[in-house]
């Protein structure tokens, strides 16, 4: 808003103008709020518009960086990956989840289009339902890893940077996913198989790096092997209980 006398910007809550001393009365705020151009108003919400804009491709540009260099020194980078990475992490595990429900969906259609596949219906019911599972997957290997890490090594960490350091070595299972979508969309089937199986022998090295990566920080002489096989006790066990609930998406990905 703008004084009516000297044109001065004014606020509100000012009772009088700090350029010429004037004070400020209802009806001069209201007058300033009514004369307001659109041009102004278009002005002010472009303004917030462009700075939202500017956050989304700092944004892009900031996990460019993160994507490449992970994928160019896994180990090192994201071996080191704490809880300020978490948002790319969780980005690597939306992705992943995304290509890998698309992938077995066409995969799927292409092997069999309009029928039913092992007592399933190739519908978009099966990514739905892949994309829910790979999201469940990841949060739910984080959590058995934290409580391997937090109740038998003794590991102070946090469930964030934990997220965040497994989620950093998804990347290369998460491009592996965009090629097994690509396969999948081509009908491609054997590069898609061998793609898919591929993919799930790097998810079970994501996890065996990602509590490697804690081994100078345990506290207890529990020793990360049997760590990592009681986690594969424990993940496979929640495979087997929801095992009916996907066949066709599992065979899908291995035919």
């Amino acid at each position: 808003m703008k004084c009516l006398t000297c044109g001065n910007r004014v606020t509100l809550h000012m009772k009088n103008c700090e350029g010429c001393g004037e004070p400020i009365g209802k009806t001069e705020v209201a007058a300033t709020i009514d004369s307001a151009s659109p041009e102004d108003a278009k002005a002010s919400s472009g303004t917030s518009t462009s700075d939202f804009v500017e956050m989304g491709k700092k944004f892009t540009r900031t996990y460019g960086q993160f994507f490449m260099e992970n994928l160019k020194f896994p180990s090192s980078k994201a071996g080191r990956a704490d809880h300020q990475d978490v948002k790319y992490g969780a980005l690597n595990v939306l992705l992943l989840s995304l290509f890998v429900g698309l992938g077995i969906y066409f995969q799927l259609k292409h092997f069999h289009v309009g029928f039913s596949m092992f007592g399933m219906d190739v519908s978009f019911k099966t990514f739905f339902s892949m994309f829910l599972y790979m999201i469940l997957v990841s949060f739910g290997s984080t959590a058995v890893l934290f409580g391997i890490l937090k109740v038998l090594m003794h590991v102070d960490v946090r469930f964030s940077t934990l997220f965040a350091r497994f989620g950093s070595f998804l990347t290369i299972p998460a491009a592996i996913s965009a090629l097994y979508l690509v396969a999948s969309l081509s009908g491609l089937s054997g590069v898609a198989s061998f793609l898919g199986l591929f993919l799930i022998t790097g998810l079970q090295i994501v996890s065996f790096a990602t509590l490697y990566s804690f081994r100078q920080q345990i506290q207890t002489r529990f020793d990360p092997f049997y760590g990592l096989i009681l986690y594969y006790l424990v993940f496979y066990f929640a495979l087997f209980l929801i095992q009916d609930r996907l066949p066709g998406a599992f065979v899908g990905m291995l035919l």
